[in-house]
């Protein structure tokens, strides 16, 4: 079956999407929802707002919540912010550091051992997690943590819980007081995600589905994604994206620092 063919039906997809990807892209919004719920349940001491620094622990998709907070919150966020993606923290990691453990499974040992690390070094330590080792670890420390049962990813497969990763990590910097997001941007991307749904939905015939048009200029094809500072995190979600669910090579681009080199 051509590709046109299989991406216009559903039962067509449903024989080559064994996990039922297509489950948990339609649930991004409940996603969303879910831990935002989560999040306004969970008591923060007001001493975690009283901090030099942020870091956050964590590899591939449970750091691309941070990479978003960066670029679209940088006007708001005062502190700066460092992703560890590795064992241990940095050194100037102390009391006065913020350190956000995120590892979507709770099993990943890069931020369970960073997570260890940055308790021995007396810093202020949360988490997001669905459980595991890293669930542990906070509920026996008695620290604050996000941990969320991913009800809305079908496909257990934990790049395709986006909404849990990536909006939980803004609801948790929400919680603690280092953003303020208001019901009204909540609802707000409620709202968009639903409206992409309804324009580029499985259902949506290709010539007016513009994500369907966008697949078949990508076949073939290596995509450079290239944007504004504001989009950088969303180029990197993007991009890992198409890296991990499509098993297509891509890469990200910001402008203006592409203007220096590539486009020359």
């Amino acid at each position: 079956m051509s590709e046109e063919k299989i991406l216009n039906s559903r039962e067509a997809v449903a024989k080559v999407d064994k996990s039922n990807v297509l489950g948990s892209i339609e649930q991004l919004g409940d996603q969303v929802q879910h831990v935002w719920e989560i999040a306004e349940k969970i008591e923060i001491d007001s001493s975690y707002q009283d901090v030099n620094n942020i870091v956050v622990a964590g590899m591939g998709g449970s750091a691309l919540g941070t990479d978003v907070i960066q670029s679209v919150f940088s006007d708001e966020i005062k502190l700066p912010i460092t992703i560890v993606p590795h064992y241990e923290m940095p050194n100037f990691v102390n009391e006065k550091t913020l350190v956000i453990a995120s590892s979507y499974s709770g099993n990943t040992e890069e931020a369970i051992a960073a997570a260890k690390d940055a308790i021995q070094k007396g810093a202020k330590v949360t988490g997001i997690t669905s459980g595991g080792k890293l669930a542990e670890l906070l509920k026996k420390h008695h620290l604050p943590a996000l941990i969320f049962e991913p009800t809305y990813n079908p496909s257990n497969q934990p790049r395709m819980g986006l909404g849990y990763a990536i909006f939980g990590q803004i609801a948790l910097f929400s919680k603690i007081g280092l953003l303020k997001i208001s019901n009204k941007e909540y609802k707000a991307v409620l709202q968009t995600i639903a409206n992409v749904h309804q324009s580029c939905g499985i259902d949506i015939p290709e010539e007016s589905n513009s994500a369907k048009v966008l697949s078949y200029e990508f076949s073939q094809r290596i995509p450079i994604i290239t944007v504004a500072e504001h989009l950088e995190g969303v180029a990197h979600v993007f991009a890992n994206q198409l890296n991990e669910n499509a098993k297509t090579y891509s890469e990200y681009r910001v402008v203006p620092e592409i203007n220096h080199h590539l486009m020359e």
